[in-house]
């Protein structure tokens, strides 16, 4: 057996897909961080704060229609780069010591959940936009295991077979900005979850980079003060679902566990623990009545 003889096979897809997230919910963290990535590389080309910048997600959950749309206006994917960043896999650009993503794979966690899934850029400056288009249902059906006609194929294959690539004219709307959209037509899950927005707006405002609601945290302003001082490149980002801004939902009301009562939250100490290598971790000390 030589190297040529060496065969990377289409299951490794359903393996980066369904077999790396056990929670459907998880591809909003992904597109996600993508999104807080090109953020932060747009604030530091363009000399801004990320503040001006935002993250929108829009459910349409209408039968025939069932739509997600993730869409942020950070630096977005230049004409010459997009299809070989977007189509290349476990190959990812990004700085591991400064971004979030950095395996080049968490894109493809929608390819399970939707019948097309699309991704649509364009970079400063540019006049046209390069869109690319997952036609998942086919992947799935390459994918069976009762499919014999492409048995034995390479992912590079699935992949030829599976997406085109465009080059459109962008919307007048978009026409002098940078962006990256992300689109899920047709989205498939158990109990419709991707499209639940109660379940949507709690797993985002945990799990993403928001800021805290002070109506609900007295000292959330003061905190988040704090940390973006302690913490090398702490940020929080303008994430909408539907037009509304998420927060955090940390409440200065605790509830007693075991009990109808409630007890309050008064203050706080902040302290911090150097670790081993000398990073600065922050700890918040709770105090109560």
């Amino acid at each position: 057996m030589s190297k040529d003889d060496i065969i990377i096979g289409k299951h490794t897809l359903d393996t980066l897909t369904t077999g790396m997230y056990n929670n459907p919910l998880c591809i909003y963290r992904e597109y996600i961080q993508n999104a807080a990535d090109a953020i932060d590389k747009a604030a530091r080309n363009e000399n801004r704060d990320v503040s001006e910048y935002e993250i929108r997600v829009t459910l349409d959950p209408k039968p025939g229609v069932k739509r997600i749309t993730i869409e942020d206006n950070g630096c977005g994917i230049s004409l010459q780069s997009a299809a070989a960043e977007l189509l290349s896999i476990g190959n990812s650009q990004k700085s591991s010591d400064r971004e979030r993503g950095f395996r080049g794979i968490g894109r493809l966690g929608g390819i399970a959940y939707c019948n097309t899934l699309v991704f649509t850029t364009k970079s400063k400056g540019e006049t046209k936009d390069t869109r690319i288009t997952w036609d998942c249902g086919k992947v799935q059906t390459m994918l069976s295991r009762s499919n014999s006609s492409s048995r034995g194929i390479e992912i590079k294959q699935l992949i030829d077979e599976c997406v085109t690539v465009e080059v459109i004219e962008p919307s007048e709307k978009k026409k002098n900005e940078s962006f990256f959209r992300v689109e899920m037509n047709g989205t498939k899950s158990a109990k419709d979850e991707l499209l639940d927005y109660p379940k949507v707006m709690s797993y985002i405002a945990e799990h993403t980079p928001v800021p805290f609601d002070e109506q609900m945290l007295f000292f959330g302003e003061e905190l988040h003060e704090w940390l973006q001082k302690e913490i090398p490149d702490y940020n929080t980002y303008r994430i909408f679902i539907n037009d509304s801004l998420v927060k955090k939902r940390y409440t200065q009301t605790l509830s007693l566990r075991g009990t109808t009562k409630t007890d309050e939250l008064t203050g706080y100490e902040q302290f911090a623990i150097q670790d081993s290598q000398v990073v600065q971790v922050l700890m918040y000390c709770k105090v109560f009545d």
